[in-house]
């Protein structure tokens, strides 16, 4: 289930770079121009995005898991009050 749920992330990438690819060619040229090194670095930008949005959210839920944990053990801690400001 995990090799589906990369598959289509990273498919859902690829149409968004290939749609914002194409649509910057239409601005710039007036038409689609189809070429091997647009699709090279399509592909490569692609691949980069997927793994940084993974990265990106293994590290967000780390981050917050981190911050419930320590909560958590703070209201354990017998006798631990915040100072007061005097």
């Amino acid at each position: 289930m995990n090799i589906i749920k990369r598959f289509i992330t990273f498919a859902i990438i690829l149409f968004i770079v290939q749609g914002l690819w194409m649509g910057l060619e239409l601005c710039f040229y007036g038409e689609i121009q189809p070429r091997i090194v647009d699709n090279v670095v399509g592909l490569i930008l692609a691949i980069s995005l997927f793994y940084n949005l993974k990265a990106w959210l293994i590290l967000s839920t780390l981050r917050s898991r981190r911050k419930r944990t320590n909560a958590d053990c703070n209201k354990k801690i017998s006798g631990f009050a915040p100072a007061k400001e005097r």
